[in-house]
């Protein structure tokens, strides 16, 4: 008879692997461990990649928002100031007493307007 490779049994018939066995499956996790990692090093770098590029883009929206914010309020500054030259002027030609009234008139007559 040949002689067969003795393998001691352990508990529940389970048969011990052999030590080429135990190297193989040791291989092939540690492969399969490399893989993982360089899977989640590439998804990692994607996401980088694409956050930086939303970077980019949030970058230059604040500066286009803060340039129109400049713009705005720069144009309301003037509309202010010539808000109270008019005022200055209808006080002058109605008198101080009738411009309140006179102003309430002209925003109902504006809001009708805009409806």
């Amino acid at each position: 008879m040949e002689a067969k490779e003795e393998r001691p049994r352990l508990k529940y018939n389970k048969v011990p692997l052999t030590q080429e066995e135990i190297i193989q499956k040791r291989e092939k996790r540690k492969q399969s461990n490399r893989d993982s990692a360089k899977r989640s090093r590439l998804r990692r770098q994607l996401e980088l990649a694409r956050l930086e590029v939303q970077v980019e883009v949030l970058i230059d929206e604040k500066k286009f928002l803060t340039k129109e914010l400049k713009r705005i309020s720069a144009k309301c500054e003037r509309l202010a100031s010539h808000n109270v030259s008019l005022k200055a002027e209808l006080s002058r030609h109605i008198g101080p007493a009738e411009v309140p009234e006179v102003i309430d008139d002209l925003q109902s007559v504006a809001d009708e307007g805009s409806n």
